[in-house]
């Protein structure tokens, strides 16, 4: 091929790609715009998951947060009943329940349930009763965990006869900031914690019965030991 004809077929050549190149521009674009439209249904496929994982853990943190705080709480109504004295009037507990509900704070401490039980224990096998007990019921009502005699499961620490001790029960109601529905699906409307609580101070009423220590609330079961735990 002569000089002249290669430098024709090279502006020939050279013609066509130049011809060609807005249709592959085109087409990338097209592609482009394309991959764009992908990346936005899938955004909008995860999106209410995300979505879902985000007000779950607000919602996850915000439950153990009050859950430590009902602890809390529930600790230090238990401690304050069993530093007392011995027999513990109705305007002593309320006293000693205001200073558990401050503890509640931020949450709503007015809308807990705290209930104080003075317990007995009559033999190494962990047979025990509620002598006294004491509840203030809030207001919101919260359901009570068990019955106001009604005896926690006893830990081993205190299954020997004569021992005494106190048991604080606090309920309250969890409020979500978005998944009520999910709350009271899954249980979680309602947090609640048993406290089990040695007598720090107390008194002993009858060392005929049992020579420890203990606490008397204001509703007394069985009167037969003047308020504090009979001897069966």
């Amino acid at each position: 091929m002569s000089p002249r004809s290669a430098r024709g077929a090279g502006r020939r050549a050279i013609s066509r790609v130049s011809r060609a190149l807005p249709g592959v521009l085109r087409g990338l674009l097209r592609f482009g715009r394309a991959q764009d439209g992908i990346a936005a249904v899938e955004f909008a496929m995860v999106l209410p998951l995300l979505l879902l994982l985000y007000l779950g853990t607000t919602d996850l943190a915000g439950y153990i947060s009050n859950f430590r705080k009902v602890t809390l709480a529930a600790r230090t109504v238990a401690d304050l009943v069993a530093r007392e004295g011995g027999t513990i009037s109705s305007s002593q507990f309320a006293t000693i329940v205001k200073a558990g509900r401050a503890v509640l704070a931020p949450y709503d401490g007015a809308t807990a349930r705290i209930a104080g039980k003075a317990i007995g224990v009559y033999d190494a096998g962990g047979s025990a009763r509620v002598c006294s007990y004491a509840v203030d019921a809030g207001n919101a009502g919260a359901a009570a965990p068990i019955g106001p005699t009604a005896v926690p499961p006893v830990p081993e620490a205190f299954k020997k006869a004569g021992v005494r001790y106190v048991v604080v029960e606090l309920t309250m109601t969890y409020k979500p900031l978005f998944g009520a529905q999910l709350a009271n699906k899954f249980n979680l409307s309602t947090i609640t914690e048993t406290i089990v609580w040695p007598v720090r101070n107390g008194k002993v009423y009858n060392v005929s019965v049992t020579s420890n220590p203990e606490i008397v609330l204001p509703t007394v079961v069985d009167s037969r030991n003047g308020g504090a735990c009979p001897s069966s």
